[in-house]
């Protein structure tokens, strides 16, 4: 019992791990409009063309996001096996007053509205919407925010045999630009299906279990909208202009001259009017100094460049005899700079100010340099306190924006920083922690240029509506005209590793309730074999193979293995698997995955699905680089040739050439034709290959998502099949084993689990029994977030 114990305490980290990684999620798609061309807008189909049986009720619920007022068209459709639809449509038709949500049966003509209000879709309002199918009763039941609106008759059968499309379907083309989250369906108390819609790139998407289980055209993954700045827009004005953000009305004021240019990005809107300045006629006329106000509505500036210098005055603007005044604060000194940021602090009237350039004596000819540091201004008490200085140079030294952005939960303030000694430069998104100054890029970067002091500036600006950052760039030409550049990315926004943890096959809830699932299956399973010795063996039924007769790993000489650990060796017996990176990894799986009769994977296919963001000059090049470092790889490993030929890509193998899933496939045909004899030895052959490891379990990638997939529910039917054949002849030992192969691929069966609870009865081990059900029931509660409520009485209610 003292495995078990440290086996589930193993288990235990791997939860915890689990829910910090939920914590995170930013997970959803945002669907392409009719704004759009047809071959552009965004379709989401669940469960392929597999129709899912309900009986009596469910329940479909999703987070929806209306963000554009002006797109009528289908949220989603429920479709039976007659193709019969039952429609949720978003209508704007009467006025932006009279907006609503339309709950629609074609197969009755009945229909129900649901009231959605202009602020709704102005601030994207999350919208949270369940509807209860009643399939006895035959009425839905649509739950927004705490109304219910119901239709009834709906016209759909019970049982019914339903599929579930979101967006584009069918001969209804129109779409409206929506945001779709957190997708479940529910069917009482046991069939349960839920999206987190949280991968980054890829046309699949995975339910909670890890499993694909739909389909998506054109998707808008909304969690790179978290990290990759987007374009807004681009303004030229005359004159040499200044920008500003006003919080009230959520615009960016572009003002010069006599005119003002107010820019809306909710709906990338433009307004030009007249203005009367409201700057101070006087206003001292230093350099990218940081100008802020007081929450009394006095106007502060800090620092500057000016006749050679760099400035480390605080003044204040009195608005009497509209001139600057001068102010002594106490507390520590800040050095002469200008480029400084200077945001909201955590205390009333607190402002922080941080980095800059400069120097310590404020003469430009003492040579200036960057600094990386933080004060803390209290406003009312006159103080200056330095928080921190980083010591350490960055690796890309840089100054700031104008303006940082305090967290909501004041722990952390934003800042996009660059490296402005750089004519041809670029910057990020730095996320610093207000104690200590560690910091992360939170962003991709933006390029622009930075053509000298006089002529950009960089902002900074934080929308709370809308949950947006704001980089406005200016720059002055010598034409006498500014040119301003709007970019924007959603809050929170997010690291590299945070983004790559979202792509396919990467999840870490799938890879750790796995390895949860597979850790519980063993603590049972070495107890189980531990105690076996104890046993008196009574004679089996059938002779059926040990389990030691094969070997996954027959051969060390030239071979391959992608089930488990992806792993090469060359002719000698090396392991050359560290020659093969990632994307080397993903070429010789796709050309060998389609190896078929001298057919193999067509050179555009294989294009798109390693290179789909690269011109056609560069995948070109990006292939040719690639195929000749295979082939190179290739020569070492002997007896695999790759074969170019009628724009195909194949492999030709001779036969002392091992790979584990070349025998695989030998044995799946075998076992189309298997007689009584040969199943049971053909079987424990493939279970040999298979417990080794997932299929392609080393390669993550959008591209080979499809063949996990296909392959996962082959094998899963075929194990199961081979249980309940072990069942029946009796061989309960041997379903242990079996069984933990099982379950690594499909971590939640409730038909296995109730073979698995049988077999240890049969052999008289009901604790056993009693730990494997309180391991399926943690594994369950961790890949549904529900508790686990089995379908039969449970035997053992308190395990």
């Amino acid at each position: 019992m003292q495995i078990i114990r440290i086996l589930n305490t193993i288990i235990f980290f791997c939860i915890c791990s689990l829910h910090i990684y939920s914590e995170e999620s930013l997970g959803g798609i945002l669907f392409t409009s009719s704004a759009e061309k047809v071959d552009k807008r965004t379709s989401l189909v669940l469960f392929g063309d597999k129709l899912q049986k309900f009986e009596d009720s469910f329940t479909i619920g999703f987070d929806l996001s209306i963000w554009d007022a002006n797109q009528f068209g289908h949220i989603f459709r429920v479709i039976n096996k007659q193709k019969q639809e039952v429609e949720f449509v978003f209508v704007n038709f009467y006025g932006i007053d009279s907006m609503y949500l339309d709950f629609h049966s074609p197969i009755t003509h009945k229909s129900v509205r649901i009231p959605i209000t202009k602020e709704d879709v102005d601030k994207k309002k999350t919208l949270h919407v369940d509807i209860r199918f009643d399939l006895k009763e035959d009425k839905a039941s649509v739950t927004l925010r705490d109304s219910t609106y119901t239709c009834t008759p709906v016209g759909l059968e019970n049982p019914s045999y339903l599929q579930f499309s979101f967006g584009l379907y069918g001969l209804n083309l129109d779409v409206p630009q929506m945001l779709i989250g957190n997708l479940h369906i529910q069917e009482g108390k046991d069939k349960s299906f839920f999206f987190p819609l949280e991968e980054s790139k890829g046309e699949f998407t995975c339910d909670k279990t890890g499993k694909i289980k739909a389909k998506v055209k054109n998707p808008g993954w909304i969690i790179n909208k978290h990290f990759y700045w987007q374009e807004k827009s681009s303004f030229r004005t005359s004159g040499k202009a200044s920008v500003t953000f006003d919080e009230a009305d959520n615009r960016i004021v572009i003002s010069g001259g006599d005119s003002a240019l107010s820019y809306y990005p909710r709906y990338d809107r433009v307004e030009i009017a007249g203005i009367t300045r409201i700057v101070p006629v006087d206003e001292q006329h230093l350099l990218h100094s940081n100008v802020f106000c007081s929450s009394a509505g006095d106007r502060y500036q800090f620092g500057g460049y000016s006749n050679h210098s760099y400035s480390d005055r605080i003044s204040r603007y009195d608005k009497e005899t509209r001139q600057w005044e001068a102010l002594d604060f106490k507390g520590d000194r800040i050095t002469p700079r200008f480029y400084s940021a200077v945001g909201d602090g955590v205390l009333p009237d607190e402002k922080l100010i941080f980095g800059g350039f400069g120097n310590e004596t404020g003469k430009q000819e003492h040579s200036g340099h960057n600094f990386y540091d933080l004060y803390a201004l209290n406003l009312k008490q006159k103080t200056i306190t330095n928080l921190w200085r980083l010591h350490e140079m960055p690796a890309i030294e840089f100054i700031p924006g104008n303006n940082l952005i305090l967290s909501e939960n004041k722990k952390y303030f934003y800042a996009f920083c660059y490296a402005h000694h750089i004519p041809k430069t670029f910057g990020y998104l730095y996320r610093f922690d207000l104690q200590n100054g560690k910091y992360d890029l939170v962003s991709d970067s933006i390029n622009f240029s930075s053509e000298g002091m006089n002529n950009t500036s960089v902002n900074l600006f934080y929308n709370k509506e809308m949950h947006e950052f704001y980089v406005v760039i200016r720059d002055f030409s010598d034409k006498n005209e500014t040119r301003v550049l709007v970019y924007s990315l959603l809050s929170p926004s997010i690291t590299k590793s945070q983004l790559e943890n979202a792509a396919p096959s990467t999840k870490p809830y799938r890879i750790l309730a796995g390895i949860a699932a597979l850790i519980a299956f063993l603590a049972v399973a070495i107890v189980f074999v531990i105690s076996t010795s104890s046993i008196t063996k009574k004679p089996e039924v059938s002779r059926l193979p040990r389990e030691d007769e094969y070997d996954g790993k027959v051969q060390k000489q030239s071979a391959a293995y992608i089930f488990g650990a992806f792993t090469v060796y060359d002719r000698k017996g090396v392991d050359i698997t560290y020659r093969f990176r990632p994307q080397l990894k993903v070429l010789f799986s796709l050309v060998l995955l389609n190896t078929k009769d001298e057919t193999g994977i067509s050179t555009e296919k294989l294009t798109q699905t390693l290179w789909p963001d690269k011109g056609v000059n560069e995948a070109k090049s990006a292939r040719g680089i690639a195929i000749n470092r295979l082939r190179n790889v290739l020569k070492d490993i002997g007896d695999i040739r790759l074969v170019h030929q009628n724009s195909q890509w194949f492999f030709t193998f001779d036969r002392s050439f091992y790979c584990d899933y070349l025998a695989y496939t030998g044995l799946l045909n075998r076992l189309q034709h298997a007689g009584r004899e040969s199943y049971p030895l053909l079987m424990e052959q493939l279970h040999a290959i298979v417990r080794n490891g997932s299929f392609l379990l080393s390669i993550h990638d959008a591209g080979i998502d499809r063949y996990k997939s296909k392959e996962e529910e082959k094998l899963e039917r075929l194990l199961k099949e081979y249980i309940f054949y072990l069942y029946k002849k009796k061989q309960y030992q041997k379903i242990i084993s079996i069984s933990a192969t099982f379950f690594a691929i499909e971590p939640l069966n409730e038909e296995i689990l109730n073979i698995c609870i049988k077999t240890y009865d049969k052999l008289g081990k009901k604790e056993e029994a009693k730990t494997f059900l309180k391991n399926y029931k943690r594994t369950y509660h961790v890949m549904t977030g529900e508790k686990y409520k089995p379908m039969t009485q449970d035997k053992y209610p308190n395990s």
